[in-house]
């Protein structure tokens, strides 16, 4: 089989543009019995070793790379006998296959001998192939009076059959041009693709997907096939968004229009060639987070060539660790930092040349910015003061410290290095020429962290003054140059697609440092080997290419767009941004946490730093942790009281710009006294959970210390059923219904460990509660169980327990079980649960001492019956719950 259409030629060198046809395409002809099928050839055009030997990526505009391995995908599902159920039912067993949704193994049903192929008659890969390939794309595009599941099947010489994609293309466009031409209908259409597309990707990225290449799937099915279905529900799932926006279709719960979010999950076979190529398994991990469990974004990178400095091998390396750099790490000495030299320099005349450092300290005791000239021809590197702003037009040159831009032991950079500004000026000249000839010439002046923040030993005053200027630097200036080891080895490429992965795959991505001086960039440059090219020119690039259906290889190859925040430095720092825009507030914060996860910083203290330098707060607290000789000092519960710090700072500002969603984050939290909500560091390297905890903006919070932080969240407090909290410890799941009519549960699992571990000390005389982002959500969600410690004024002051999905209980006889185990008092892990208001205010994680601190949120929150006396116990509800049940089973 092949996973995506074959034989696609490309009529412009721009990748993702409008593609011909070319190829051999099989249709499926009646001969006799309505349920008797021969395969026969549509176009008899020959199907030659080559074309069967082509990557499956075609339809994606994706270059084939032979070397992958990527075979074409037999055709294992019996398509002659007729589905006998539509798609929500396909699989309840009258075609051959009971699959659960839970975590039951599938099992075959009486009639599954009717349903298989003789190859792999026992095999669950023909009903999967079937169902979630075959009768997906019968269930979307069903309605359109040229569609036809043959036109996904073809015929080699051998008169062996396989799947080909090939039409795909097509029918997206005419489903596109059905949607505009018929409004009648379209609401039910648009809600029934996404129910389908919702369902069968809850089954893929859960029974089909893996973490990494030594896991199994729990499905063991075909590795070919599982990706065909990949790929195929990742493409219709990017068209159905498209559609969607392109409609104005946006039902509140009924459609999903994050185009970050398309992942069906990661494939084996995929992470298997990754590993395979030396690509780090750090590396891999953090790509599966980058792109949502996207496997198209994985196989586009795959095709891309991993820079990597001669005699690196990630052999050993984790998820969590790079072993290799961190063994060359260990091997650098003090001064074993080698400076940059360009690939034609000839070292031997090559000198290290910087400004006058008395002059340096002057103009940074002065608290001005010190600005830098080069003069090539007297090998001089000048100073140029600018006392207010908007003095001094300028360029900035933002880089990755490993390259060998930085010098730790002198404000100096190799001669080739400077020269290398020079060219790259007169490159950004050339592109810009349209703009230049009409005054807006580009500047002479030029401002590196290498030269202009003193690295001198005695110091130190200067260099934490130094770098309290850096926003406003970022800021200031016109340009700003992105210089990347990576980036500079290797050309643009083609269209929009190419580049854009390139600069997601590179380093320059993966360091802290870099965020802000992206973030604070009015015009972003990307120095690739064979030309500079504009970020701004770039992007224009992407609504053309990205505009058909069947393209979805720009958006995944975007991630680099929305990890440097350039539509929250837009609406910040853009040519119609207001005072009140330039505000961090949290749709800002909670975006920065999220571009933060994945990237890095040598010393661990200048995350701090980094964060209070994007953020614009004080950060002279911070500032001396830069200088990274002797940073070894800096222990956890130093760098944890300068995170305290941090949070202390963004609380002052006005209105609080710290998400409520961050009490929903995953890792490790801190410790201190009022602090236990929130993570301990943010570049966790986590993946996003739902919901995204940037979704909750709209909600308020507040830091009340010394007791935590307030947020309001609906939730429900537990009330226990058996005989104490501790029945809890050690199971992998509780339910609870919402009210005594036992027609809604909820089911909770632990979310980050297999089992919910012992909790008899802390629970055991306290009163549980969940607190949910939402109430009845559509999927899983994270959420907290918590501690009760104690109420006052309408707060419930928590600690947070652990974090846990929560989803409501869709199995039928599921919720018989549970009604009947209540009514039967056969509690088990049974708590009765009681709705609290959706604007319920929590006080989470604090250690709360006796007395309160009013709270800013008790003045808006809606009037509510006055709360339950706080000497009301779990026992008292508990204890009549329970009174009831044992009468309703006497009148039985």
């Amino acid at each position: 089989m092949r996973l995506l259409p074959r034989g696609f030629q490309s009529t412009s060198k721009c990748v993702g543009a409008r593609l011909r046809f070319s190829g051999y395409v099989a249709t499926l002809q009646k001969e006799g019995s309505e349920d008797k099928y021969q395969l026969q050839p549509r176009t008899l055009i020959a199907f030659d070793q080559e074309a069967k030997d082509r990557a499956p990526m075609e339809h994606l505009g994706i270059t084939p790379d032979l070397s992958l391995g990527l075979q074409p995908v037999r055709l294992f599902a019996d398509l002659r006998a007729k589905a006998d159920n539509n798609f929500f039912t396909f699989h309840k067993g009258d075609n051959g296959w009971i699959i659960y949704d839970d975590d039951k193994t599938p099992k075959q049903s009486p009639s599954q001998s009717e349903h298989s192929l003789n190859q792999g008659r026992h095999s669950l890969t023909p009903f999967v192939q079937r169902w979630l390939f075959f009768e997906v794309l019968r269930a979307i595009f069903g309605h359109l009076s040229d569609f036809d599941v043959k036109q996904f099947i073809r015929t080699d010489r051998e008169q062996n059959h396989w799947v080909t994609t090939q039409e795909l293309p097509n029918l997206l466009k005419q489903w596109r041009d059905y949607e505009n031409k018929n409004p009648r209908g379209k609401a039910r259409r648009l809600i029934l693709a996404q129910q389908v597309l919702d369902l069968a990707r809850f089954h893929v990225s859960k029974n089909c997907a893996v973490t990494s290449a030594e896991m199994n799937p729990k499905w063991q099915i075909d590795d070919k096939v599982a990706l065909s279905i990949m790929i195929l529900g990742e493409t219709l799932t990017s068209a159905l968004i498209k559609l969607q926006e392109a409609e104005k279709f946006d039902l509140d719960g009924w459609c999903n229009h994050d185009h970050r979010s398309q992942g069906w999950g990661s494939n084996r076979k995929v992470l298997k060639q990754l590993r395979e190529r030396n690509w780090c398994a750090k590396t891999v991990n953090m790509l599966q987070g980058l792109f949502r469990g996207n496997t198209i974004g994985l196989l586009y990178a795959l095709q891309m060539r991993s820079y990597e400095k001669p005699g690196i091998q990630h052999s050993n390396c984790s998820s969590t660790e790079c072993k290799a750099l961190s063994v060359i790490a260990a091997e650098a000495g003090p001064g074993s930092y080698q400076l940059f030299h360009c690939q034609d320099c000839p070292r031997d005349n090559c000198t290290e040349i910087g400004p006058d450092t008395a002059e340096l300290d002057s103009i940074v005791k002065r608290g001005n910015v010190p600005l830098l000239q080069y003069e090539k021809g007297a090998n001089v590197v000048k100073l140029v003061e600018m006392t207010k702003p908007c003095d001094n037009d300028y360029v900035v040159f933002s880089h990755v410290w490993a390259d060998g831009y930085g010098n730790p032991n002198a404000n100096k950079l190799n001669k080739c290095v400077l020269n290398l500004f020079l060219s790259l000026f007169d490159d950004i000249r050339s592109e810009n020429g349209a703009q230049n000839s009409s005054g807006n010439l580009m500047p002479e002046n030029f401002w590196i962290d290498t030269l202009a923040i003193p690295v001198d030993i005695n110091s130190k005053d200067l260099r934490k003054k130094a770098i309290g200027m850096m926003h406003d630097i970022y800021m200031g200036a016109k340009h700003t140059i992105v210089l990347d080891a990576g980036l500079m080895d290797m050309d643009r490429g083609e269209g929009y697609a190419q580049p854009a992965m390139r600069i997601t795959l590179s380093r320059w991505m993966t360091r802290l440092w870099t965020l802000q001086e992206a973030v604070l960039s009015k015009k972003l440059y990307f120095n690739f080997s064979d030309q500079v090219y504009s970020l701004d020119r770039l992007e224009s690039l992407f609504e053309g290419e990205n505009d058909p259906l069947h393209s979805c290889v720009p958006s995944v190859s975007r991630t680099y767009y929305h990890e440097i925040l350039r539509p929250e430095s837009q609406r910040m720092l853009g040519r119609d941004s207001t005072p009140k825009d330039r505000k961090i507030d949290q749709k800002f914060m909670a975006a920065v946490w999220k571009a933060v996860q994945w990237r890095t910083t040598t010393h661990s203290q200048h995350e701090i730093l980094a964060l209070a330098t994007l953020f614009n707060v004080n950060n002279s607290e911070f500032a001396d942790a830069s200088n990274t000789r002797g940073s070894s000092g800096y222990d956890q519960r130093a760098l944890d009281g300068r995170m305290q710090k941090l949070l202390d700072l963004l609380s002052a500002v006005d209105p609080c710009p710290i998400p409520p969603g961050m009490i929903f984050l995953p890792g490790p939290r801190l410790t201190g006294k009022g602090y236990g909500w929130a993570p301990r560091t943010w570049l966790s390297g986590h993946r996003i959970d739902t919901p995204d905890p940037g979704t909750l903006e709209a909600k308020k919070a507040r830091l009340n210390l010394p007791h935590g932080l307030e947020v309001k969240f609906p939730g429900f407090c537990l009330h226990t059923l058996a005989d104490n909290n501790e029945s809890l410890s050690g199971r992998e799941q509780f339910h609870f219904p919402t009210d005594g009519s036992l027609l809604q549960w909820y089911r909770a699992v632990p979310a980050d460990e297999e089992k919910f571990r012992s909790m008899e000390k802390i629970v055991r005389d306290r009163e549980l509660a969940v607190i949910m982002p939402h109430l009845l959500p559509s999927h899983r969600e994270i959420a907290l169980l918590v501690a009760i410690a104690k109420k006052h004024d309408g707060i419930f002051f928590v600690e947070i327990l652990t974090r846990i999905w929560v989803s409501l209980e869709r199995n039928q006889e599921k919720i018989k079980e549970l009604s009947a185990n209540m009514r039967k008092a056969n509690f088990g892990t049974m708590w009765a649960g009681e709705k609290l208001s959706d604007e319920q205010v929590w006080c989470v994680d604090g250690k709360q001492d006796s007395g309160f601190l009013p709270s800013s949120m008790s003045d808006d929150a809606p009037e509510e019956p006055a709360p339950r006396p706080f000497g009301r116990s779990k026992t008292s509800l508990s204890g009549r719950v329970q009174s009831y049940l044992r009468k309703v089973k006497t009148w039985k």
